[in-house]
């Protein structure tokens, strides 16, 4: 078991310094010169955001790129696509058209509008339009509705990244072109994740790609019955959350934003605890991962008044996004966030640094099935062995761990982080409602929550005796002094490490 996490270690990290490191160096080089964060900026918007990859199969990089390059070549595109939609359906056609418009919108700006059609199937189908629903879409028509988002996005591209990506198109083509190698190699794989699954076909979020906040804040939207707590913890209450008229189960809620994370970090086990998505979502559920959300409704009598009600609800800038069954039929609805809410996070537009967060995800999702069925594979065998010698009692069932067992509260946390597919193949292995684990395997298999002080806040009489002496700021103060001796601590640690760290600085 020892040479297996060993293993499962050292790949994880190999993983995470070839893509996440490594590979923006190796793009960032492919460029004769070094590129300004605005030039990154431009082409996260142009080629990333635009989902311009979607075009290279159809017209090739040349053309391609020509959508950028020249307003003529894109207004004609534009045009000989929008035609080819309204000869195949005409009665659709303006939905169509709309729809495709407030989708290339979101992925420009990250409004959603109301009722937001995430993808070109979903369009196809005309879901959540009683009178237009499409059963069976030929693929053709998606693929002219994708191809048709795309170039709208692209004609909402911002002047000043429109000619810097004509000069980086000129000037440095073999780097741009290098980088596309990587765009349309990550959005075949990412779009190959979605197989059958008519739930990830109808949810996915087109074009989506990462983009990781600069610095370690937190942004909730949370319930006003938390705003005591949340304001015990560093947060700051940033403005209310008003929704949707249709939504009669909001509530009082508001956004809070605090510059640090309240969660300590996480050391891995064997386990993998990274989940499967599919471009932005969650291909088991079809809901948003990753976003900031006002929670979700799937009690369905809500759901359907929702429905029935959302057609005349007022004009908001927190939509609710519907989620799709593999049928069509509305299952959930996800309480969007105001995008103009969201700039505390200072996400990053580097599109090299992305194309790697996005490639070691996408490796980080294959290793974690692999690694994760070897693990339950030799759990298995461990417990096969020891239960024959009459051992029982030196397992416990993970798989019937609860709440309420607070004896176990470790074990408990372990449950809650296993994958939904992992799940599905420890039930495989080893029954429906069981998971045996030897108890002094259990953090090598599964982690733990590194020891922190904000663990002490969990305590009533610490808490009190720290917010006594530093006041209601307490908590923040404390963890930002914990976070600084610690990298103190690192930087000692690895001399090499801080003298790069200084000449940087």
């Amino acid at each position: 078991m020892f040479d297996m996490i060993h293993k499962v270690r050292s790949e994880v990290q190999e993983t995470r310094q070839r893509f996440r490191d490594d590979l923006p160096i190796s793009l960032k080089r492919a460029f004769s010169r070094e590129l300004s964060s605005d030039e990154w900026t431009a082409m996260f918007k142009a080629l990333g955001k635009t989902d311009w990859a979607a075009l290279t199969n159809s017209m090739g990089v040349r053309c391609a790129l020509e959508m950028i390059s020249s307003s003529h070549s894109l207004d004609a595109e534009i045009r000989r696509l929008e035609g080819s939609i309204a000869v195949v359906e005409p009665r659709r056609f303006a939905k169509m058209q709309a729809k495709s418009r407030q989708l290339a919108h979101f992925m420009m700006t990250g409004e959603h509008g109301a009722q937001l059609l995430c993808n070109a199937e979903a369009i196809a189908r005309m879901l959540g339009e009683k009178n237009f629903l499409l059963t069976s879409p030929p693929a053709h028509l998606v693929n002219d509705i994708d191809r048709l988002v795309t170039v709208y996005a692209i004609d909402l591209l911002d002047q000043r990244s429109r000619v810097t990506m004509a000069n980086l198109i000129e000037t440095q083509r073999d780097g741009v072109e290098f980088i596309i190698s990587y765009l349309v190699g990550n959005r075949i794989d990412e779009l190959a994740k979605i197989g059958t699954n008519q739930v990830a076909r109808l949810n996915h979020y087109k074009g989506h790609i990462p983009s990781e906040a600069l610095q370690g804040g937190s942004l909730t939207i949370a319930s006003a019955t938390e705003h005591a707590h949340l304001l015990s913890r560093g947060y700051k209450k940033v403005s209310d959350y008003e929704g949707s008229s249709a939504d009669r189960m909001l509530g009082s809620r508001a956004y809070y934003f605090a510059p640090i994370s309240g969660l300590a970090p996480f050391s891995q086990g064997a386990l993998q605890t990274v989940h499967q998505t599919v471009s932005g979502i969650d291909p088991e559920t079809g809901y948003s991962v990753g976003e900031i959300m006002g929670g979700r409704i799937s009690e369905m009598n809500q759901v359907r008044l929702i429905e029935r009600q959302i057609g005349s609800q007022r004009q908001t800038s927190e939509n609710l996004r519907p989620i799709f069954d593999d049928n069509g039929k509305v299952t959930a609805y996800e309480r969007t966030a105001d995008v103009s809410k969201l700039t505390s996070l200072h996400r990053s537009t580097d599109l090299a640094q992305m194309i790697g967060v996005w490639r070691c995800r996408q490796m980080e999702e294959l290793l974690a099935v692999k690694v994760n069925g070897e693990l339950v594979d030799r759990l298995y065998e461990i417990w096969e062995r020891d239960r024959k010698l009459g051992k029982q009692n030196e397992f416990v069932n993970i798989a019937r761990l609860r709440d309420k067992d607070k004896d176990d509260s470790i074990l408990v946390d372990a449950a809650k982080i296993i994958p939904p597919q992992t799940r599905d193949y420890i039930k495989w292995v080893f029954g429906r409602d069981d998971f045996w684990v030897r108890r002094d395997m259990v953090l090598d298999t599964f982690g733990k929550r590194q020891a922190s002080i904000r663990d002490r806040f969990t305590d009533a009489n610490f808490e009190s005796l720290a917010v006594g002496i530093l006041g209601n700021k307490a908590f923040p103060i404390l963890v930002r002094s914990e976070k600084s001796i610690q990298d103190l601590s690192a930087n000692v640690k690895n001399p090499i490490k801080w003298l790069l760290r200084g000449r940087r600085t």
